[in-house]
């Protein structure tokens, strides 16, 4: 998981951000929750969407 939450703060493209995003939400958990938290704030109106999604923010 942690490849994961790296890749949405670390990778310089938004589609495997929001993939990133995607699998954690899937994945679930508490360190998944808090990199879902971080990719709310995400540049990408993408990444903010999918981070939402996993969330549940809909």
């Amino acid at each position: 998981m942690a490849p994961l939450a790296r890749s949405i703060e670390t990778e310089t493209e938004p589609l495997i951000r929001s993939h990133a995003a995607w699998a954690l939400g899937e994945i679930g958990g508490s360190a998944a929750r808090r990199a879902l938290e971080r990719a709310l704030r995400d540049r990408d109106t993408s990444v903010r969407r999918e981070a939402a999604a996993a969330l549940e923010i809909n």
